[in-house]
């Protein structure tokens, strides 16, 4: 109980001060208007494929009473004069767009605050079963009750939305197109010592007399050759394309979040309830 209480008190302190150091990072950002100088396209290739294409965008300024620089990542071309809204760190002396606001908070500091709360909130759960198992079996009950209830809802929305996918087949705004593998861009996960590779494919298509270049969403354990040509569906009032495959990920992902919602009801009734 002692060992528990100076642990719980460790997290208290440990979250303050994390939270602590969010805000005082957060506290020397000040909102500024950029004005892009020049923006160019960068492509990085390994093996062949696509690894990463983005724009390096130089923009310029008003730092107090002085114009200062910066370069800025962007996924678009930025005409030179146009204003984007970014933020600059006074202290660190860096500039980030808002979405990128995440990759500028320390990794370590959001795992760390994470595991604290973590272990703060079990602990003050099972510090709950000296009061009775009345009210230990009813909080139980609601946590897997309320997993249950998310993982049932999550396997709901992905079978709906799989279902959709497949009906949206007949649908008068979805007609059958063939594309060309115009590119494959090679993301790189790792898995303990292993390298994993998946493959996204770039199609180019051609409709109402418009050239078209799209990235694919679904993942590919295998490249496919560049300007072969695959049939898709094309959904003409959203301008997106769907393949089969995506409907049957869709399909099966929902089943699994299925499972999951029923294996937390098995473990509630076989293991919890005999051991309350």
């Amino acid at each position: 109980m002692i060992i528990s209480t100076i642990i719980q008190t460790a997290c208290f302190i440990t979250i303050i001060f994390e939270l602590l150091d969010i805000y005082k990072f957060l506290h020397g950002c000040k909102k500024v208007r950029c004005t892009v100088v020049s923006s160019k396209k960068i492509v990085k290739r390994k093996h062949g494929f696509l690894v990463d294409e983005y724009y390096k965008t130089r923009v310029s300024f008003k730092n107090n009473s002085e114009t200062a620089k910066a370069v800025l990542r962007t996924s678009t071309f930025c005409p030179n004069g146009q204003q984007i809204n970014c933020y600059y760190h006074t202290d660190k002396h860096i500039i980030f767009r808002r979405r990128d606001l995440r990759k500028n908070i320390k990794s370590s500091s959001l795992i760390l605050l994470s595991i604290c709360v973590l272990f703060v909130v079990l602990n003050s759960v099972f510090s709950l079963a000296v009061i009775g198992k009345i009210i230990l079996d009813n909080i139980i009950t609601i946590f897997t009750w309320g997993l249950t209830a998310v993982f049932f809802i999550i396997g709901t929305f992905l079978i709906v939305y799989a279902i959709y996918a497949i009906k949206s087949y007949k649908d008068k705004d979805i007609i059958k197109i063939t594309v060309v593998v115009e590119d494959v861009i090679m993301k790189t996960t790792r898995d303990n010592e292993n390298r994993q590779y998946s493959y996204y494919p770039i199609y180019s298509y051609q409709y109402n007399g418009i050239q078209h270049t799209v990235r694919s969403k679904t993942k590919y354990p295998a490249p496919p050759a560049k300007g072969s040509r695959k049939t898709v569906f094309l959904n003409k009032r959203k301008s997106s394309i769907v393949e089969y495959s995506e409907a049957g990920k869709s399909l099966t992902e929902g089943i699994c979040f299925y499972l999951i919602a029923a294996c937390f009801i098995a473990v509630k009734w076989f293991l919890i309830t005999p051991l309350l």
